[in-house]
């Protein structure tokens, strides 16, 4: 998702252009331990807060319910879910 934000469509068709964006997101693409990607792109989100040409005007609401045998769901808040690694006991 860093990747369409930063380097792909919409940067570009602000004419915004970050190196330091650019290479975050890159890196994070590249890595390949699923933890370390996901720090990195927590990194990247939160460098765009501060220094991208986005501005939030709606965080819509998102109610998640999950049951207490359910391990390894993970809430993305960009509008995703992803299942792999979920587990029920």
């Amino acid at each position: 998702f860093t990747g369409q934000m930063i380097l792909h469509t919409w940067a570009p068709r602000l004419r915004w252009d970050d190196p330091k964006a650019k290479e975050m997101a890159t890196q994070a693409a590249a890595e390949l331990d699923a933890k370390k990607r996901s720090t990195m792109y927590k990194e990247t989100l939160a460098y765009l807060v501060e220094n991208g040409p986005y501005v939030n005007l709606v965080q819509g609401k998102a109610e998640v319910v999950v049951r207490p045998n359910i391990e390894g769901y993970e809430y993305l808040p960009l509008g995703a879910a992803r299942i792999y690694g979920v587990d029920k006991k």
